[in-house]
């Protein structure tokens, strides 16, 4: 019979426990259950139920389902197990010997009733020499067995609290102390009761959280399931026990750490299944496939992969999930002519294999089993070794380095650091499938990332990885260099005073951008499907007396753009595409450049809780740039409807003299606003470079054309766009604020309070309002609300953080008197507040 958490554990459940097994399955129905970490307060609670009853479990005869071995069992067990003394029916009586028979048909299979049934033990299902996907599903209905034996102990409803490693990694106290036998979740086959650290970097998942396929059945390539199962959950293993615990896959279950290590993977699978479009793979054998367990008195417990994807319907959920950042999907190969520098993460081990001393393999193009097909579904930098064996466990980890000598220092060896490795479930064949080499795939895209490996970059580069593969022709199709023909390819660099560091003291570090245009070639991809260019912005935060604000190839990660912005133009009429621009953000250089849904908000001060540190995309870069939609929901399905300059009490680019400070930054910089045009505006070089500014900025007025087409009035971004090409057609002088009036309403050059008024305007306000709601250079739209704005800085509401009247009370008092005097002006009827 099928059994969820939902339902009873069986006809076979002792008559004891059905009262309390009806009340269970009615809690059930009402509210899921909540896994907790093991570091909260719940999941301590847990923990102590858990401790009772693994007690209790340990108790029991071997050979009962609903004793800890038994079940321990069910994963897998050595071979040197002595199941003739489990089972052994001497001394029992007739009625005993008849349910132990029946006990052992259960685990090994056998008959029973006059029917044959397959056992349960051994079932444990794992990738070693080859692949497979149903390692998540089984282990997850797997924990679903356990924890109803769990309630069947302790009489109440239980929840397996998770091993909370990804935030810290340490062993749980309640799992080394007291370190003895009264305390049943002490293991003496550990490697962490005394120093309870897992090794630096040995509980990261974001490999795994980056991919964006469940896995591929018919390759042998990277997927959330195996880089999942292979990297992080093996580390773990491997470093937590020892070869007769948890390093070990015949014992491992034994460990009770191990179900809580488990509940962790099933919550990092949770994450991952909330946080992709589709999730799930699709093929009908591996949705079909059954998991068949045996619960308390030999009941049977089934499940179909099918019917455990969905936690909700199994009746639990988790206190709180993983951040998903999903990598884009690109081809990309890895840099040949590496040095790999396998090192023992524990010492000297026992067995043919020792490592006791870092090996040097140099990896040669020959070497690299590159293949077309994976590379382009990858999507990845990825480092694979094949045909790794051993000939005993050497329940131990390793960690990889790339390009490095053994004596390097700490800092250049965690610089180089490309992951671990581990050798988990293959001396013993663990899983369905016998011993033999082990395929080891370790995502090494941040360091591509970080300048340790380098991608190719020129011809000869380029065909020496195309020599390396097996079919050239496919993957010279697949991966080629690109001349870009004139004015295809634009780039321009200049100081962004928006986005000032105000996180520490000034002075403040500057603002500075690269921006690169791409057209979109003929018979593209992007082409055909309607995008006509593309624009990636990168954001540099300097000091101002940085005389190189844009970082040189190779330099410190801490001076890359940590923020990057993609816009993708539609074409117009595009016929697929119902928006004229798509917007996309992505990391760091150092992590891949994986993409996000948000910004880090470096450029602002995370003191309001409600902004958790992040600009969301779409909405956030809209309220800084100008749109006409409301809310958005982010991939995790969390609504923020205001993004951070809306917040009240929240301090943005203002502070104390903020308006100033703006500018002053472009005024002292060392290097020229617009960087590669210098100091000297009377230069060929400035003209070039303001050349390209002038180009970009007539496609970008193009490009509000092209959105604004059907309305009655051109939008605040058309406008200045409009009015910016106006003044530089043939120009590239600086304009003063008066000569940059928008609407029929203009603001007049030698009329006082026009001048006073919009030259504090554009001190305070034009940070936000050049594209939120109005244009401060649009007289008329200022008119209309000068009454309000007046009233906004009177209650130290506006500008937003400044705290104009305590800070700046002069400028303050002046700007409610011309604002005053203008709502009052009998030039327009007064309209809508702010």
């Amino acid at each position: 019979m099928h059994i969820n958490r939902r339902t009873a554990i069986g006809a076979l459940v002792s008559s004891a426990l059905l009262p309390w097994l009806h009340h269970v399955k009615n809690a059930r129905a009402q509210a899921p259950k909540v896994q907790h970490g093991a570091r909260t307060a719940q999941g301590k609670a847990a923990i102590l139920k858990y401790r009772e009853a693994v007690s209790l479990l340990k108790s029991r005869q071997r050979h009962d389902p609903a004793s800890w071995h038994f079940q321990a069992n069910t994963h897998w067990y050595p071979r040197t197990e002595n199941l003739e003394e489990i089972f052994s029916t001497v001394g029992a009586s007739p009625a005993e010997a008849q349910k132990i028979e029946a006990f052992r048909a259960l685990a090994l299979g056998g008959s029973m009733d006059g029917q044959n049934v397959e056992g349960v033990w051994r079932t444990c299902l794992h990738s070693s020499s080859s692949i497979n996907y149903d390692f998540l599903p089984w282990h997850r209905a797997y924990l679903l067995c356990i924890e109803t034996l769990i309630e069947s102990a302790i009489g109440e409803p239980f929840a397996m609290p998770y091993w909370d490693y990804t935030v810290a990694p340490l062993l749980p106290t309640e799992f080394r102390q007291p370190s003895n036998n009264t305390n049943a979740l002490y293991h003496e086959q550990r490697l962490l009761n005394d120093d309870p650290a897992l090794p630096i970097g040995a509980a990261d998942a974001s490999s795994s959280l980056s991919q964006e396929q469940f896995g591929f059945f018919d390759v042998t390539a990277l997927g959330f399931s195996l880089d999942l199962e292979s990297n992080l959950h093996g580390t773990i293993h491997v470093f937590t026990g020892t070869a007769g615990g948890m390093a070990d896959p015949s014992y491992a279950a034994r460990d009770p750490i191990f179900y809580l290590h488990h509940s962790a993977i099933d919550r990092l699978w949770e994450s991952w299944r909330r946080n992709i479009t589709d999730p799930d793979p699709s093929d009908s054998a591996w949705l079909a496939r059954t998991h068949r367990f045996i619960g308390v008195d030999g009941a049977p417990m089934t499940w179909s992969t099918q019917q455990i994807l969905d936690i909700q319907s199994l009746g639990y959920e988790y206190d709180t999930y993983e951040e998903v950042l999903v990598a884009s999907n690109e081809l990309r190969p890895f840099g040949l002519g590496a040095t790999l520098e396998i090192a023992n993460s524990r010492g000297q081990v026992g067995g043919v294999l020792v490592v006791s001393a870092p090996v040097e393999v140099p990896l040669s193009a020959a070497e690299l089993p590159f293949d077309a097909k994976r590379l382009t579904e990858q999507g990845r930098f990825v480092l694979t070794l094949e045909n790794v064996s051993a000939q005993t466990n050497p329940g131990v980890g390793y960690r990889v380095y790339f390009n490095i000598k053994s004596d390097a220092p700490p800092e250049e060896k965690a610089a180089r650091f490309a992951g671990f490795f581990n050798l988990f479930g293959l001396v013993e064949g663990h899983g369905e499938h016998g011993a033999g080499g082990k395929t080891v795939t370790i995502d090494v895209t941040p360091l591509v990332g970080r300048g340790v490996i380098e991608p190719p970059t020129t011809q000869e580069e380029f065909d020496k990885f195309a020599n390396a593969v097996s079919d050239k022709a496919a993957f010279t199709a697949a991966l080629q260099l690109i001349d870009f023909s004139n004015n295809q390819l634009l780039s321009a660099r200049f100081m962004a005073p928006k986005i000032v560091d105000v996180t520490g003291k000034p002075p403040y570090d500057s603002g500075w951008r690269k921006i690169l245009r791409i057209q979109a070639r003929a018979g593209s991809a992007a082409k055909t499907a309607g995008i006509g260019s593309g624009f990636i912005l990168f954001n540099y935060l300097r000091p101002q007396t940085d005389p190189a604000p844009f970082p040189a190839q190779g330099s410190n990660p801490d001076q890359a753009s940590k923020n990057n912005q993609v816009m993708l133009i539609a074409e117009p009429g595009a016929p697929n595409l119902k928006d004229s621009a798509y917007w996309a953000v992505y990391d760091s250089k150092e992590n891949g450049y994986r993409s996000a849904y948000f910004l880090a908000a470096v450029f602002d001060l995370p003191d309001n809780p409600q902004t958790d540190g992040k600009y969301y995309v779409p909405r956030a870069c809209a309220d800084c740039h100008g749109h006409v939609d409301g809310g958005v929901v982010t991939p995790g399905g969390v609504q923020y409807p205001n993004a951070k300059l809306q917040l009240p009490g929240y301090r943005s680019l203002g502070g104390p003299r903020g308006g100033e400070r703006l500018f002053s930054h472009c005024r002292d910089s060392l290097v020229g606003t617009l960087f590669d045009g210098g100091t000297d505006k009377g230069s060929p070089e400035f003209a070039r470079a303001f050349e390209r500014v002038r180009t970009l900025n007539a496609e970008i007025l193009q490009q509000n054309q092209n959105a604004d087409a059907g309305l009655p009035v051109p939008s605040l971004q058309q406008q200045g766009a409009a009015k910016w090409n106006e003044l530089h057609a043939q120009s590239s002088a600086h304009v003063q604020p008066i000569g940059r009036a928008l609407g029929s309403l203009k603001w007049t050059a030698g009329i006082q309070q026009d001048e006073q008024l919009l030259g504090l305007l554009n001190k305070y306000c034009y940070r936000c309002h050049s594209s939120i709601q109005y244009n401060i250079f649009d007289k008329e739209q200022v008119h209309l609300r000068a009454r309000s704005m007046a009233a906004f800085i009177r209650g130290n509401i506006m500008p937003q953080g400044q705290d104009i009247l305590a800070n700046e009370p002069t400028d303050a008092q002046l700007l409610q008197d011309l604002l005053t005097f203008l709502s009052n002006s009998p030039v327009k009827d007064q309209g809508e507040p702010l």
